[in-house]
C-alpha cells in the first residue's frame, strides 16, 4: 500500500465513526479549515519482524535452446506495519481521538478493514494537546493507530537442466570434462 491508499482507509475509517469530522491530508501548506477537523500524517512504515511467507510455482514449459524449460515463479509475502498520526483540532478534539480508540470494534469498520485487507494492530493512548496559542485556548489532541498489511515481491528464477563441470590441474590444463544433467520426468 502505498501513503496515499494508507491516508485514504484511515480517513474513510475516521469518517465512519464521526461523520461530520472533516479530515485532511498533513503537510499540504494550506491553511487550516473552519471549525474542527482532523490532519492525517507521519506515516510510517516498517517491516512486522514476522517471517514472510514464501510461496513457488512452476509456470508452464518455455521454449529455449537446449528445449523446453520450467521456471520457478517465487512470491515472498512479508507483513508491513503502518503508524499513522491524527492530530485532531479545535472543539471537543480529546472526544474525537478517544473515539477511534477501539473503533476497529464497530462492525462497518471491521468489515471495511477485512475488505481492504488490513488489519488493526493497536491505538497509541490518546495525547491531550491543549494550550495557549496567541492568548486564545486551542483544544487538541493526538491519536496514533498501527495498521498491518501484507506486500508482495515476485521473483522468477530459472530453472537449471545441465552444467558442464571442467577438472583443470594447477596448470590448468583439462584433466576432465563432465556434463551433468537433470534427471528427466521419464526417470
Amino acid at each position: 500500500m502505498t501513503d496515499n491508499e494508507i491516508y485514504l482507509a484511515t480517513k474513510q475509517i475516521i469518517n465512519m465513526i464521526h461523520p461530520t469530522l472533516k479530515v485532511i491530508k498533513g503537510y499540504q501548506n494550506k491553511r487550516a479549515p473552519a471549525g474542527t477537523y482532523a490532519v492525517v500524517s507521519a506515516i510510517d512504515t516498517k517491516e512486522a519482524g514476522y517471517p514472510p511467507l514464501q510461496k513457488h510455482s512452476k509456470s508452464g514449459a518455455i521454449p529455449s535452446s537446449i528445449g523446453d524449460v520450467t521456471n520457478v515463479d517465487f512470491d515472498i509475502q512479508y507483513q508491513l506495519k503502518s503508524t499513522v498520526t491524527i492530530n485532531f483540532y479545535r472543539d471537543n478534539s480529546n472526544q474525537f481521538a478517544v473515539g477511534l480508540l477501539s473503533a476497529n470494534w464497530v462492525p462497518r469498520v471491521h468489515a471495511y478493514l477485512i475488505e481492504n485487507k488490513l488489519g488493526w494492530h493497536s491505538t497509541s493512548q490518546v495525547m491531550n494537546l491543549s494550550n495557549i496559542l496567541n492568548d486564545v485556548y486551542e483544544e487538541r489532541a493526538q491519536i496514533k493507530i498501527v495498521f498491518m498489511y501484507e506486500q508482495s515481491k515476485v521473483d522468477q528464477t530459472n530453472a537449471i537442466y545441465s552444467a558442464q563441470v571442467d577438472v583443470n590441474d594447477e596448470d590448468d590444463q583439462l584433466i576432465e570434462s563432465i556434463e551433468v544433467n537433470a534427471p528427466t520426468e521419464s526417470d
